[in-house]
């Protein structure tokens, strides 16, 4: 626009002198406060968006992470399984007669000892004995003594810990992918598992 004439200044300040002029130059003054206001607001709304933006970005990239977390320590817990050597099923009378001679204070060694000579040793030690005498490997029952032992389920439990085994893995699966999450797909596991059961049993 460029600096104005001194002519055009001299009617520019007689206007301005009066009453009108005074209002005119409140009214922008006004104007340029609310412009000032309002250009500070949209760039405090720009930098908020910006803020979100970024912790939308951070979220997403800890959620990623989250995920990776929970496939590597899925991983390391299965490995560690692997690992683990597997507990001899005892029958209960087994299991029970092991228990029995552990209260007495008998070692591992002494219990083995007294299942090979079940006969001469009274009730719990021919429990021991007949149960080793039908293994075709004896070491079961040292296994049993060294890394421990699961007692034999009846039908009712083996179903119970399979549907609870089931489930427990349908919701680490829907953790790990939400889109498992669903009713059918647990349904569908939950049949597959009762069939094979009622098949074995």
């Amino acid at each position: 626009m460029g600096r104005m004439t001194k002519e055009r200044f001299q009617r520019a300040r007689y206007l301005f002198d009066g009453e009108l002029g005074k209002e005119m130059i409140a009214h922008i003054e006004a104007i340029e406060l609310e412009l000032k206001v309002a250009k500070e607001d949209e760039e405090r709304a720009v930098a908020a968006t910006d803020r979100l933006t970024d912790n939308v970005v951070q979220l997403k990239r800890e959620l990623n992470e989250s995920k990776d977390e929970n496939h590597k320590l899925r991983a390391a817990w299965l490995e560690l399984e692997k690992q683990v050597p597997k507990k001899v099923v005892l029958p209960k009378e087994v299991a029970g007669s092991i228990e029995w001679f552990r209260k007495q204070g008998s070692s591992n060694g002494e219990i083995y000892e007294l299942s090979l000579q079940g006969d001469l040793d009274g009730l719990y030690a021919e429990k021991l004995f007949k149960w080793i005498d039908g293994k075709v490997d004896r070491d079961d029952l040292m296994q049993a003594l060294v890394n421990g032992y699961a007692v034999e389920q009846t039908k009712e439990e083996r179903l119970r810990e399979g549907i609870e085994k089931t489930y427990s893995e349908w919701v680490n699966s829907a953790i790990l992918d939400p889109k498992a999450d669903q009713l059918p797909v647990f349904f569908d596991r939950m049949t597959d598992f009762v069939t094979k059961f009622n098949a074995e049993n």
